[in-house]
């Protein structure tokens, strides 16, 4: 069996890797406080932030009624979220209804 010598950048990825997955993690966490403080006790039951990609802030919602409140607060979250990390990190919030209500437990 012959073994390949292993490419830490082809693996891992040339620019971000470990810690771009970290700070993204940070963000979202940052995304879930702003979402209590913006629609109070309660609310990560019917809105949860879940990822950052390509600077779009993604967000599970139970209901498209949630979805359509936190759309058009959007502008005041991303700005109070980019405020936050200290720069321009976040440009768009999309909403997304997981396929099946067993998605949505933790």
């Amino acid at each position: 069996m012959k073994f390949e010598k292993f490419n830490f950048q082809r693996h891992i990825g040339a620019k971000g890797g470990i810690s771009e997955q970290v700070k993204a993690a940070q963000y979202v966490e940052y995304a879930r406080e702003l979402v209590l403080e913006r629609f109070g006790e309660g609310s990560l039951e019917h809105a949860r932030p879940v990822s950052i990609k390509n600077r779009v802030l993604v967000i599970e919602v139970i209901h498209p009624a949630v979805s359509q409140e936190i759309l058009q607060s959007s502008e005041v979250l991303i700005s109070a979220l980019n405020e936050k990390i200290g720069h321009p990190e976040v440009v768009r919030i999309s909403c997304v209804i997981p396929k099946q209500k067993s998605e949505w437990q933790e």
